[in-house]
């Protein structure tokens, strides 16, 4: 009768809520490929993300019916835009991480989810792995254990033989097969996903793209433009290249140790993983200022320099394990039995 929207489980069918038309709300609308995503004003921190079918399926019905769905733009909202833009040319004049903060802390939540949605829908189309629910319980407990402060992160895991983890802006996190191949124990991809949530505290991948694209990306998401489709596809490219950026690689790398270190796991985990990393070994004869990212080298050197001037105390006795064995094996084959990274 649109005057409610109901979610099912996915499996048994069964009811699970049913969200009164009213209370909805348009983050974002599909196209491009993308997904586009719903909000329900009675539990603000829910969001429903739908393919274009099920969009035009389910919501294109109740757009006819209830037109206030899509929220006025009042006097705030571009008060609120204006903010943004102003602190953005500041930045650009002014470049400083001080700026890029103030920039991402203007940088309203729903746009940041938004943008790293489609950034991450971006970043995985064509060879995302199917859901694997074992492996996902683990990634989200142990995330949760990483940063308490975000809440859960949605993971997104893609067949793809470059060995990478990449986080994008609204807690969206992606990861490569062939790194659940490369690490060689729990502790090394703990810590990876130590590394990753540092750049989410910090809020490295919304400032990294801010930096390169400016202004447009913020205002087409605080206008809806239709053009959005192809700025997030610029933004996934900015987010694989955001490792290039030392002074957020040397920030994730110190907020993982730490991350590690509450949990009683050794801090030396991260640089093991580092030492596997496959261009390794290329990075010895080129000098780091021609580098296309920070020198591994260099930063074990930083890692070593502060673990020796703050030693951490961790209890004695077998490393603690974050994942189930049956949750580790689940993250290993995530993808199927393809070759691991050489």
């Amino acid at each position: 009768d649109n005057k409610y929207l109901r979610l099912l489980n996915l499996e048994t069918r069964v009811p699970l809520k049913d969200w009164p038309a009213e209370s909805l709300y348009i983050i974002s609308t599909p196209g491009g490929g993308l997904q586009g995503m719903l909000g329900c004003r009675l539990e603000p921190d829910c969001r429903l993300v739908l393919a274009e079918d099920a969009w035009q399926r389910a919501i294109a019905p109740l757009l006819q019916h209830h037109k206030h769905m899509q929220p006025a733009k009042g006097f705030g909202f571009w008060l609120g835009v204006g903010v943004a833009c102003c602190a953005l040319v500041a930045s650009i004049i002014f470049y400083s991480p001080v700026m890029l903060d103030e920039v991402a802390r203007a940088v309203p939540r729903s746009w940041e989810e938004t943008l790293g949605t489609y950034s991450a829908n971006a970043l995985t189309e064509g060879h995302a792995c199917k859901p694997n629910a074992i492996a996902d319980a683990g990634l989200q407990r142990v995330l949760k254990a990483l940063d308490k402060r975000h809440g859960d992160f949605h993971v997104y895991v893609a067949e793809e033989d470059e060995v990478n983890a990449l986080t994008a802006p609204g807690n969206n996190m992606v990861i490569y097969s062939a790194l659940l191949k490369l690490v060689k124990d729990q502790g090394q991809l703990t810590a990876v996903l130590a590394h990753e949530t540092g750049h989410a505290y910090y809020r490295h991948p919304l400032r990294s793209i801010v930096s390169a694209l400016g202004a447009r990306i913020l205002l087409t998401i605080a206008t809806g433009n239709s053009g959005f489709a192809t700025d997030a596809a610029n933004a996934a490219d900015q987010l694989a290249q955001m490792g290039s950026n030392r002074a957020f690689e040397a920030q994730a790398d110190a907020y993982g140790m730490q991350a590690l270190i509450r949990n009683g796991i050794p801090p030396t985990y991260l640089g093991d993983f580092l030492k596997l990393m496959p261009d390794l070994m290329l990075e010895k004869e080129i000098p780091e200022w021609l580098l296309t990212h920070p020198n591994t080298d260099h930063r074990l050197q930083l890692m070593h320099e502060e673990l020796v001037k703050n030693p951490p105390h961790l209890p004695p006795g077998p490393v603690k394990q974050m994942f189930t064995e049956q949750e580790w094996q689940a993250l290993r084959h995530y993808c199927g039995d393809a070759k691991p990274a050489k």
